[in-house]
């Protein structure tokens, strides 16, 4: 059995959400879907490890989560109906103070 650490401050840390994430939420997002669906696979590839510290990976998995969190704060149509200026975008946005609040 293989032991895989992944530092805290690792953008990997987000890989086990991607796995848990629907299909449907995956495929409009280019990178996410290249992504091979196995962790030694990816630990043992400097060129998905560059992927995956890529500003377009966080980009990609922080929509993806917002488009699955959005509908349920009880507004109707796509996230993308409403402005960034909206605080509940910013909130279906807000991947990193999720993960950083459960911590607690």
């Amino acid at each position: 059995m293989y032991a895989l650490k992944i530092p805290p401050t690792s953008q990997a840390r987000w890989l086990p959400l991607l796995f848990f994430l629907p299909e449907e939420y995956i495929n409009p997002c280019p990178t996410l879907r290249k992504l091979p669906r196995n962790l030694l696979e990816i630990a043992n590839s400097p060129e998905w490890i560059a992927i995956i510290n890529s500003e377009q990976f966080i980009n990609e998995i922080t929509d993806a989560m917002s488009a699955l969190a959005f509908p349920h704060f009880g507004f109707r149509g796509w996230k993308e109906d409403y402005s960034g200026y909206f605080p509940l975008w910013n909130l279906a946005n807000a991947l990193p103070y999720w993960a950083n609040k459960s911590k607690k």
